[in-house]
């Protein structure tokens, strides 16, 4: 088990917590441009329900799980996930995608991650030291 989940009940007893997920295990990404597509595995999936499990047995049967996520597909199967595991213990709700929550960074997503992809690992790096279009990406300072 991770240590948030053990840390959950001294955390529960102070009053309500928000848990930050990214997404459970995914495939491997062989195209940047079509990354997003890219699933969990099954055991992403299995993981990430025994995750909402063990937070609902944390919280007992008096909690709530509320589970919002980003409109990426692995990150909505995570939160579903979530959400089954915990559903047979407390109450839950999902309250779907939120754009917000899904790389608002890039700017031109389609151009920056065909670029990802053609310059590979010195993307990053580029990116850091300001040599990207400034209307492809955020900023990273």
């Amino acid at each position: 088990m991770t240590w948030y989940v053990e840390a959950l009940p001294a955390l529960l007893a102070e009053g309500p917590v928000v848990l930050l997920v990214r997404h459970a295990e995914r495939g491997h990404i062989d195209d940047p441009t079509t990354g997003h597509e890219v699933p969990l595995t099954e055991a992403g999936r299995e993981g990430a329900e025994s995750l909402g499990r063990a937070i609902a047995t944390a919280m007992g049967a008096a909690g709530r799980v509320v589970v919002a996520h980003s409109p990426v597909p692995r990150c909505a199967q995570t939160a579903e996930m979530i959400e089954r595991g915990a559903s047979a213990t407390v109450r839950t709700a999902n309250l779907g995608p939120r754009g917000h929550l899904g790389g608002p960074y890039l700017l031109r997503s389609k151009e920056a991650l065909e670029l990802m992809r053609d310059v590979g690992s010195s993307f990053l790096r580029r990116w850091l030291d300001g040599a990207l279009p400034s209307d492809l990406l955020m900023s990273a300072g």
